[in-house]
């Protein structure tokens, strides 16, 4: 799923599991380690304004760095549980609401597709070829 070396898939799911929380640490340490630049803070939204509710017409705002840390954050420390579930509509909302807990307005989606975005364009800049 995250990429790794190449024994992994020979050697039974039990070590790609390993190696995919491995980098899941890395990765979350990695960023979590960067100095970042102090990023503006996007204002809080009414709900009516967050993609998904009433009057939909407003654009969300993009997601500073430090949002994008706190999410890595949370989700980095539910990764246990995304790892066991089979279905994790609930784990997206539990980050979500995580999320609402640190002052954000985002949705469970847009956490979702935050994070697969995260991972896809990790993966395509070939940041993980520094753990091979």
């Amino acid at each position: 799923m995250f990429g790794g070396n190449s024994n992994s898939s020979s050697s039974g799911g039990g070590d790609r599991v390993l190696n995919n929380n491995e980098t899941l640490t890395r990765l979350t340490h990695m960023m979590m380690t960067e100095p970042p630049p102090p990023p503006p803070q996007p204002p809080l939204l009414p709900p009516q304004a967050v993609a998904g509710g009433v009057g939909d017409t407003e654009r969300v705002p993009m997601w500073s760095q430090q949002e994008t840390r706190d999410l890595i954050a949370i989700r980095g420390g539910l990764e246990g549980d995304f790892t066991v579930a089979k279905r994790n509509k609930s784990l997206w909302e539990v980050v979500a609401a995580r999320m609402k807990g640190l002052g954000y307005r985002r949705t469970p989606e847009q956490c979702k597709c935050k994070w697969k975005n995260l991972i896809s364009r990790y993966k395509v800049i070939g940041c993980f070829s520094v753990f091979r």
